[in-house]
């Protein structure tokens, strides 16, 4: 077989000559502008910094933003505009890949003209391609690969299937997954499984398919295979969710909260999800607690059958009324009166602290301190959550803690209506709760030792702060929750 190798013929001054190749690794220049000229290393184009410039020199290349060594070479030049913009010679070339002659520019000052002119002198190729965004780009036939590195490609270069005609295949003339008629062309819009070769479908059924069944469930209808399946069609721009759409996992810490979405009675989407769970922990030596795992069905319809709960580890899952989540009671009736009493009653507790520190003539300002720090921080948990749908009784109760906190400091404090509604107010308020605890304790402690509440035996201050938590058990738990 014969070989044709491209050769760089140099100017008249210079003897040398080299193939494209290997005059890349011993660094000479092609210029990608008519006539094509080449230059060895000695007679390649420069460029300087002049000395009246007054610049600090930058330390990172303006589109990587990895180290650099600020010295004008063959692999390291600037922008001729601004002089700030320095940058990889491989970093140029991608960019201007990526942007094409119409959107190639200094990242920095953002020139174009000056910028693309010496850009072709140093030896950067810039396409005359247009560089299409995502929803262009879908309706101009541009293949998005959702793979890492993550590429596309214009029409012209798109991955494309060929069918051999040593396959003896009648064609087929509709989608295996839609059923309607088929053009039996491999286009852009239709494309054919890797394997059977037999199930040809449209491009939006295939993401359809995919978005419905999910990583774990995607494959061709017809032989039922997977991985090649997959394969082609990632590479063919589908993109494949990990899980169904309808059913969302949940993580936090050693608690799995998993949310189904049940359409028509349709479970199955629901059931592999909790199946798939159970599989990847045994196969990454995570043991489930099936005692600790509880169902909760939201389900507003007047008349419903339960269905039957789902199993983990070959025990059926007990279905419940209410669980607490991240803090907050979840009920099947979507009623946030256990979470309210829940915090009426811790607050309670912690105004009886309130009380002792007015009793011990703490200053206003110190009780309003602890007020914040200690009861509002409680009082406003998870506010952003259950306070729209709260009753105007359980509003009412809320705000008595308040109000019985007004007596004992003497000062008005703001509602829990205003902290709410007031966008100055971030929620969740946990900073700011942990600041004001600060300063309280900043406060306390320039007090306390005139302070006779604290006296212990032999006339000893002491003051313990308990921040101590329970741990209910070790194995993971999981809740699931089916709507």
């Amino acid at each position: 077989m014969k070989r044709w190798r491209t050769r760089l013929e140099l100017s008249e001054d210079c003897e040398k000559k080299a193939h494209f190749p290997c005059a890349q690794k011993e660094e000479f220049v092609s210029q990608f502008i008519c006539p094509f000229p080449s230059f060895c290393p000695a007679h390649a184009p420069v460029q300087t910094l002049s000395p009246a410039l007054d610049l600090s020199l930058p330390h990172s290349c303006s589109v990587c933003l990895d180290v650099l060594d600020p010295v004008l070479s063959f692999s390291v030049f600037k922008c001729p505009e601004c002089h700030s913009s320095w940058l990889h010679r491989h970093c140029a070339q991608l960019q201007a890949h990526s942007s094409g002659l119409f959107f190639f520019r200094c990242t920095l000052c953002n020139n174009k003209d000056q910028f693309q002119e010496e850009m072709l002198r140093m030896g950067i190729y810039i396409p005359e391609r247009k560089k299409a965004h995502f929803p262009c780009a879908q309706k101009e036939e541009f293949v998005s690969q959702f793979i890492c590195p993550f590429p596309s490609f214009c029409p012209a270069h798109a991955p494309v299937q060929t069918l051999s005609p040593a396959l003896d295949l009648s064609l087929p003339h509709s989608c295996s997954v839609c059923l309607d008629v088929l053009d039996p062309v491999l286009s852009f819009s239709v494309f054919k499984c890797p394997e059977c070769h037999s199930s040809w479908l449209h491009r939006h059924c295939a993401q359809l398919q995919a978005h419905s069944s999910g990583l774990f469930f995607f494959r061709c209808t017809l032989c039922n295979n997977k991985d090649q399946f997959q394969e082609e069609m990632l590479r063919m721009g589908i993109y494949i969710p990990e899980s169904h759409d309808s059913v969302k996992l949940i993580k936090f810490a050693d608690d799995t909260t998993l949310i189904g979405l049940i359409s028509n009675n349709d479970e199955s989407a629901y059931r592999r999800e909790v199946d798939r769970l159970v599989s990847w922990c045994s196969g990454n030596n995570l043991e489930l607690n099936a005692q600790k795992t509880v169902e909760m069905i939201v389900d507003f319809r007047k008349s419903t059958v339960p269905p039957p709960p789902p199993s983990v580890m070959d025990s059926p899952i007990t279905s419940v009324e209410s669980f607490r989540f991240l803090g907050t009671t979840i009920t099947q009736d979507l009623k946030w009166e256990p979470t309210i009493s829940s915090l009426i009653k811790k607050a309670q507790q912690r105004m009886y602290f309130l009380r002792q520190l007015r009793k011990a003539k703490l200053p206003a300002q110190m009780l309003v301190q602890f007020y914040t720090a200690i009861i509002e921080s409680i009082l406003t948990s998870s506010i952003t959550v259950w306070f729209a749908g709260a009753t105007v009784r359980d509003k009412q109760r809320l705000q008595r803690i308040v109000r019985s906190a007004e007596e004992v400091i003497g000062r008005s404090l703001p509602s829990l209506q205003d902290l709410f509604t007031d966008e100055e107010t971030p929620f969740p308020i946990s900073p700011g709760a942990d600041a004001a605890l600060r300063q309280f304790l900043r406060l306390l402690l320039s007090q306390i030792q005139c302070c006779a509440v604290f006296e212990g035996p032999e006339d000893c201050k002491n003051l313990a702060l308990d921040a101590q938590g329970s741990d209910n058990g070790t194995k993971a738990g999981t809740r699931t929750m089916r709507f």
